[in-house]
């Protein structure tokens, strides 16, 4: 139990540093792919929104895990931590289809 409430409190806290240091733009290096592409490519992207939007995901992983870690000071607590598991996948599914069919990512 007590092993379970420390790895979910510790990737919410790790999550929600994250989402801080996208927040505050200084994580663009995180960015898979961002670094190796020149300057002209660069300018391609809208960095500002792309780092605004990885840290509402991140603050979003950050409430997932923190539900999780909540579930075990609760007696059902199975149905909380799936429910927990069930909206870190919705999170990463919706992540993965918008980052790829949403168009503001892109410059205009």
């Amino acid at each position: 139990m007590i092993a379970g409430i420390i790895t979910h409190l510790g990737f919410a806290i790790f999550f929600f540093i994250v989402g801080i240091l996208f927040l505050k733009r200084k994580a663009s290096l995180l960015i898979a792919g961002y670094n190796t592409l020149s300057k002209r490519e660069k300018e391609k992207y809208n960095i500002k929104y792309i780092m605004k939007f990885l840290s509402i995901i991140m603050f979003v992983f950050a409430a997932c895990f923190c539900v999780m870690a909540g579930s075990y000071f609760l007696e059902d607590n199975d149905a909380i931590l799936y429910i927990g598991y069930a909206l870190v996948s919705i999170v990463v599914v919706f992540t993965i289809v918008y980052s790829n069919i949403s168009h503001r990512f892109r410059q205009k």
